[in-house]
């Protein structure tokens, strides 16, 4: 067989190379494997005896970020076709046959990745994995199945269009990305939807769709040397060719408060403060993550306690996301209209305080265990699994996202007042807000 193990993580013996960093044994994801075919194509497999399920996920390096400049969309149009026929199934065959198998499928487009799986009964494994091979190298696009996946999509911006949550955070991303490939909505624009064309499906599929751009990752009651092979008889004939890397642009400073306001149909205003800069090291990223946990995770998080609690907003939530090339520090709110300046002063005083001194071990301590228990929960059903370890391989590695938590639990008091003071800013914020259609804001 030609491929060659990277490598093998076993709960007991933790077999990695000697040179490489201490692997988390407490990790919900172990025992879990990583091959590479000759051609580059990555291969995952967690073998989990427990439950006669199997979910199979096809990972490309390909997202909204790789979309053309003149045909945002792309890449998530690509993701309805893929599964709409090939050289020797037709339209609407491949989604009958993984049903009738009892399994079920979707996908889903991101800024840098799109991901394909197959959820179903364990038994059905080989015929499942023929199907999403054959999708994802011989799909042909057929025009009829096109236009009415053309027709969902508009559909779906339009829906998107009218959601206050979507709103806020698209129009966060799109300022805070300003200058990059990021900006682009994932969705595309209904203009450039209605001119993509077999030709732009044929073309992204030859630049992207290349077995060293894809990660299989296979989780659940399944052998891994079987699907070893299999993956080699489906996927080893084909060649690797270079994809061209995305020029990731210049991310716009902001050095000011920028205000980003919609007006819609809504009874309470919603506020977003968004933060953004370019790709941090993993140490600076989990002190922000860790940042955002504490800020506002649970019911004893800063902003629930001190915002919710005492009845100034309805909702909360903060959250860090790193992508390949940037990443963004959010704060978000729902409030009334006569406590929104309240609001957004406490948001900016939350940041001082990250700044001003370091945060309190108690408060340490609960986001440590509260991000170990969310990784644990993220580990309970092969879909899951499957998921998450192909999102740790694509968007950087395996061994890094296996020991996620470990990195996070790393990140000491210090080291989250350094990084708030390094990136975050209480003056110099995207400013997306929400206000009802008749007024109700200053």
């Amino acid at each position: 067989m030609i491929y060659k193990s990277i490598l093998i993580l076993i709960v007991l013996s933790l077999a990695v190379p000697a040179a490489a960093a201490p692997m988390d044994g407490e990790s919900p994801f172990l025992p879990v494997s990583l091959d590479v075919l000759s051609n580059g194509m990555r291969i995952i497999v967690r073998e989990n005896e427990h439950f006669p399920t199997v979910s199979l996920n096809l990972w490309v390096g390909a997202g909204s970020k790789h979309d053309p400049e003149d045909a945002s969309g792309l890449a998530h149009f690509f993701e309805h076709m893929l599964f709409q026929g090939t050289e020797t199934r037709e339209a609407g065959e491949m989604i009958d046959t993984i049903e009738g198998l009892g399994g079920s499928w979707n996908a889903a487009t991101s800024l840098d990745t799109t991901f394909y799986f197959i959820n179903l009964p364990s038994q059905h494994w080989e015929k499942a994995m023929e199907l999403q091979a054959d999708a994802a190298l011989a799909a042909n696009f057929p025009e009829e199945p096109m236009e009415i996946e053309r027709d969902v999509i508009i559909e779906e911006i339009r829906t998107r269009a009218s959601s206050p949550s979507s709103i806020l955070l698209d129009s966060t991303l799109q300022t805070a990305f300003e200058g990059t490939p990021y900006a682009r909505p994932i969705l595309g624009t209904e203009e450039h939807v209605r001119q993509i064309d077999r030709d732009d499906m044929f073309e992204f599929k030859a630049e992207y769709y290349v077995p060293n751009n894809m990660t299989l990752v296979v989780s659940g009651d399944v052998d891994r040397e079987e699907i070893l092979a299999k993956a080699e008889r489906l996927y080893g004939g084909e060649e690797p060719r270079r994809v061209t890397p995305v020029d990731p642009g210049e991310l716009e400073p902001v050095d000011e408060i920028e205000t980003v306001e919609t007006e819609l149909d809504v009874d309470t205003p919603r506020i977003a403060v968004g933060i953004s800069g370019t790709a941090l090291d993993h140490g600076q990223g989990a002190a922000l993550e860790m940042a955002a946990l504490i800020l506002g995770t649970g019911q004893t998080s800063r902003l629930y306690q001190d915002l919710v609690e005492t009845g100034l907003a309805r909702d909360v939530s903060a959250s860090f996301n790193g992508f390949e090339d940037v990443w963004i520090f959010l704060l978000q709110a729902q409030a009334d209209a006569e406590n929104m300046e309240e609001v957004e002063e406490y948001l900016q005083s939350a940041i001082v305080s990250l700044q001003e001194e370091p945060v309190a071990e108690e408060e340490l301590e609960r986001a440590q265990v509260m991000a170990r228990a969310s990784f644990a929960f993220s580990a309970e059903t092969n879909a899951d699994v499957g998921t998450l370890l192909g999102r740790f391989e694509t968007s950087g590695s395996l061994q890094d996202g296996l020991n996620h938590i470990l990195t996070l639990e790393s990140a000491t008091a210090d080291d989250i007042r350094t990084a708030a003071l390094q990136h975050l800013d209480s003056d110099a914020y995207i400013r997306s807000i929400i206000k009802p259609a008749q007024g109700g804001m200053d």
